[in-house]
């Protein structure tokens, strides 16, 4: 038997009405994440129901919401749960809806607290996502998207940092407490952004250092398919596994060592030892550029984007879209993205393929 679950719970106050978000999921459906584990499926959208089609509600319509889920939940005991092994008691989910009026924030109190609130417009052949950052972006993208089936969400589709709840008398600002500490350490700041969690925060990249430990992390896993008791490989597949690794390693070196001018010239001598890839430059207004390269591997075929900027801390592509013939059916193409605050390569995730293969 199928049940909804609801997780947890993020209103959005504007003015004095609320959007009534919420994080929830079947307790049938789950995904993958970036190790390839399954874990529950989770996703934030508007608790708008029966008013389906419609964002900001007052007080007194989400008495009606809440009443027209109790009775519902009422009505099906069990199919509407608030964990996998807990069922919402009679009267405990309407209270719970209610409750999220009491919690509600604004966009720009979201914000503060490392959140991203986004719009999400159903009505493209993808599922496109809208960031906004404050509550006057909010309702302009709202009233833009009007008639299309939206929905309002959070960028990180499993989580939210709650911003704290304020009682009478806490002040506003820090600064204008008595006495306030904050914990520095060698690399960055600790910071308290709930009452559960403090964050580290970073103010310098160790992305290098982490990406090599993850690598020698694996190359210890490799050297556990030695044992023979396990697995058994011949000499030339032994000697295949470590050439390729060997090729990979000078070919990640090679970017390392190679050095590309801003400006080109026929006479330079580093140019005619690159490969003839396809390239297309497009000037932009304040002197940069970008270059499409096309790569044509035989394995792996791709296209790179690179900005060439003065900018220092921009170095190497920026994106690019890749053919793996590895992955499975309908996604084979990716399309990626490096991030200077991020450790891994984000992905565009193709909704629309995924729920067709599924089907």
């Amino acid at each position: 038997m199928s049940s909804e679950i609801f997780y947890d719970k993020a209103f959005i106050l504007v003015g004095e009405k609320y959007i009534p978000v919420v994080n929830h999921g079947s307790s049938n459906c789950f995904d993958f994440d970036s190790r390839g584990r399954e874990i529950p499926e989770k996703h934030w959208s508007v608790l708008n129901y029966p008013h389906t089609g419609r964002m900001l509600f007052t007080a007194e319509e989400m008495q009606e919401i809440a009443a027209v889920h109790e009775e519902a939940n009422r009505n099906n005991r069990g199919g509407t749960r608030k964990s996998r092994n807990r069922s919402f008691e009679e009267g405990e989910f309407g209270r719970w809806i209610l409750a999220g009026m009491k919690s509600a924030h604004t966009v720009e109190d979201y914000r503060k607290h490392g959140n991203t609130v986004t719009v999400v417009d159903y009505d493209r052949d993808y599922w496109q996502r809208h960031c906004v950052s404050t509550t006057e972006e909010l309702l302009d993208k709202i009233k833009e998207l009007s008639g299309h089936s939206i929905t309002v969400s959070f960028w990180d589709d499993r989580h939210v940092t709650h911003p704290p709840m304020r009682r009478k008398g806490t002040p506003f600002d820090f600064g204008t407490l008595p006495e306030f500490y904050v914990l520095r350490a060698a690399q960055g700041y600790f910071v308290k952004r709930s009452s559960r969690k403090i964050w580290f925060a970073r103010f310098q990249n160790r992305v290098a250092e982490a990406r090599v430990n993850k690598i020698i992390k694996m190359v210890r896993l490799l050297g556990n398919c030695s044992n023979p008791a396990v697995y058994a490989f011949t000499q030339e597949q032994v000697q295949q596994i470590f050439a390729t690794l060997r090729d990979e390693l000078d070919r990640a070196q090679k970017r390392y060592t190679r050095s590309y001018k801003k400006r080109f010239s026929l006479s330079d001598e580093q140019y005619a030892s690159l490969p003839k890839y396809p390239t297309i430059v497009l000037p932009l207004p304040d002197g940069s550029s970008l270059r499409a390269v096309a790569i044509d591997d035989e394995n792996f075929p791709a296209i790179n984007v690179y900005w060439d900027t003065e900018k220092p801390e921009i170095d190497g592509p920026i994106c690019f879209a890749e053919y793996n013939p590895e992955r499975g059916p309908c996604h084979e193409v990716c399309i990626g993205a490096y991030q200077s605050d991020k450790e891994d390569t984000v992905y565009y995730k193709p909704y629309m393929a995924e729920r067709e293969s599924n089907e």
